[in-house]
C-alpha cells in the first residue's frame, strides 16, 4: 500500500510540465531593449532580470503567472503557457511631477558641510561660452 502510494507521488510530481521560458524586454515607445527588468513567478521569491540586451530565462511551472516589474514602467502579468519564447514590451507610467523649488538660508561653517560647495562669481560666468542662460547654471 505504502509503495502504491510512493509511487503515485512520484508520478504526480513528474507530471508538472515545467517550461523554459526565455524573452526580450523592450521599451514600448520605442522598442529598445530594458536592462534590469525584474521577472517573477507571481507568489514565489523565484526571480531574475534581464541581462543589458533585455533577455531573460526563467524555469516554470506550465500555467505559472510571470510578473514583469521596472521602476518608471507599468508592471505587466503573463501566464506561462506552451510558449517558451515570451517578449514582453512595457509601457513606461505617465505622471506629471509637481515643480520642486529648493530654498536654502542659513549660514554653515565648510568643515561642517557634508556635500560639494562651489563658487562661481559674474567673471567666470561671464566668459562661459554657452547659447542660453539656462546652460551657464
Amino acid at each position: 500500500m505504502i509503495l502504491i502510494l510512493l509511487l503515485a507521488f512520484h508520478y504526480y510530481s513528474f507530471s508538472q510540465d515545467i517550461l523554459k521560458i526565455s524573452g526580450i524586454v523592450a521599451d514600448s515607445a520605442n522598442g529598445s531593449p530594458l536592462a534590469g527588468v525584474t521577472v517573477s513567478v507571481a507568489g514565489t521569491t523565484k526571480a531574475t532580470k534581464t541581462n543589458t540586451a533585455g533577455v531573460y530565462n526563467i524555469d516554470v511551472v506550465k500555467g505559472t503567472s510571470l510578473v514583469f516589474t521596472f521602476t518608471g514602467y507599468n508592471p505587466k502579468t503573463i501566464v506561462a503557457n506552451n510558449d517558451n519564447d515570451i517578449n514582453i514590451s512595457l509601457g513606461a507610467i505617465s505622471q506629471n511631477l509637481s515643480e520642486v523649488v529648493v530654498v536654502s538660508y542659513g549660514t554653515q561653517k565648510k568643515r561642517e558641510i557634508t556635500g560639494a560647495i562651489a563658487n562661481i562669481n559674474g567673471k567666470e560666468l561671464k566668459d562661459i561660452p554657452v547659447t542660453n542662460v539656462g546652460q551657464k547654471l
